[in-house]
């Protein structure tokens, strides 16, 4: 059991970091870029009431690890390697 709540407050103690695009509606049609772990309404309002747009977004964490894709790879050889045909009944 104690395994289990370090476990536990590990996955709690995770950073979630927003991407946050301000637009600016001028001739170069610049764009300015943050990333934060929290995002601050009032700038964003405020970029909104000044004519730009805002586009917000979260980090993505890659989904597995590096050893388990070369692992799915291996078995999808595997399986491209083994005997096949066709059967005309």
């Amino acid at each position: 059991m104690e395994r289990l709540s370090q476990t536990y407050e590990e996955k709690a103690e995770e950073v979630h970091k927003f991407i946050v695009f301000f637009l600016d509606d001028d001739e170069d049609q610049s764009v300015r870029v943050e990333e934060v772990e929290e995002v601050d309404f009032f700038e964003v309002i405020q970029h909104i009431n000044l004519g730009g747009s805002i586009f917000i977004t979260h980090r993505r964490k890659p989904s597995r690890s590096m050893s388990s894709r070369k692992t799915r790879i291996k078995k999808r050889l595997e399986e491209l390697k083994k005997p096949w045909y066709f059967a005309r009944i």
